[in-house]
């Protein structure tokens, strides 16, 4: 049995390559080949990403209308909720009849959703005065029917 050492002085006389590892040339490929494969799919992950993140904040805003609705319906008490840029924020509307103001809610901020300034009415019964919330999703409009999906309509 020739030993290691031996085996590589052989090849060298031979005039054979020491084959123990990658050239530098492989490598730089590999690497190219992998910067060039990450850098089509990241964009696409990231695109994926954001748009689902967007659908969650809408279907929170969805929820936190609802939970506006039931409240006011439950304490008995018409509030508003107004919309303005990125927040929605809920307030009992003053009563006189009603000496303790109800705990306020706190405001909800969003990332994905933008609001132009609007401000809704609840009734004591929860029905809403406007029809219709309009909100941009990235270059989106995109148009709540406050009336059906409030009301029960839907």
């Amino acid at each position: 049995m020739i030993s290691p050492s031996r085996e590589r002085v052989a090849r060298r006389i031979c005039g054979l390559p020491d084959q123990r590892g990658f050239t530098l040339i492989e490598i730089l490929i590999t690497l190219t080949l992998l910067a060039l494969v990450l850098g089509l799919v990241a964009p696409m992950g990231v695109r994926s990403f954001e748009r689902a993140e967007a659908k969650s904040e809408a279907l929170l805003l969805q929820r936190y209308l609802l939970t506006a609705r039931e409240r006011a319906y439950s304490l008995g008490r018409p509030l508003s909720l107004s919309f303005e840029g990125t927040q929605v924020s809920m307030r009992f509307t003053p009563d006189p009849k009603f000496t303790r103001t109800p705990e306020p809610v706190k405001p909800l901020k969003f990332e994905y959703l933008f609001f132009q300034l609007q401000e809704i009415q609840l009734n004591e019964l929860g029905f809403v005065s406007t029809y219709e919330l309009t909100y941009r999703q990235g270059e989106q409009e995109r148009v709540i029917d406050l009336r059906a999906f409030l009301n029960n309509q839907v």
